[in-house]
């Protein structure tokens, strides 16, 4: 296993499944534990949004890397996931005696994708 280039590949995946650059590159660190000395990060929009996976082989920890990406969803659905909480915390914070109701009936149909896109 060439590692600088299985780093850069996985660094190409991380940008194609995110569909933009990470904050800070994929990085491979070598520590002083015994049980699990190769760590992968992958940094998100901010230092604070990092994943790391931690193994006792590289390969170990790139295999992990890639299984979590495995479960990231489109770029559209994540989307789709802020854009609906956000609609549930409005209606949520409704002072008492406003009527949500058009908002519940729109997050109902929203979430069971009755509405479409027609421009």
């Amino acid at each position: 296993m060439n590692l600088p280039n299985e780093v850069l590949a996985l660094q190409g995946r991380v940008v194609d499944v995110m569909e933009q650059q990470p904050y800070i590159g994929v990085s491979l660190h070598v520590s002083c534990s015994e049980e699990t000395p190769f760590c992968i990060s992958r940094y998100g929009d901010s230092i604070d949004d990092r994943v790391s996976f931690f193994a006792s082989t590289a390969e170990e920890a790139i295999s992990a890397a890639h299984e979590y990406l495995d479960t990231i969803p489109s770029v559209e659905e994540r989307e789709r996931q802020i854009f609906e909480t956000k609609l549930r915390k409005l209606i949520d914070s409704a002072p008492a005696g406003v009527d949500v109701t058009l908002l519940q009936t729109f997050q109902e149909q929203f979430a069971s994708n009755q509405l479409t896109y027609q421009p």
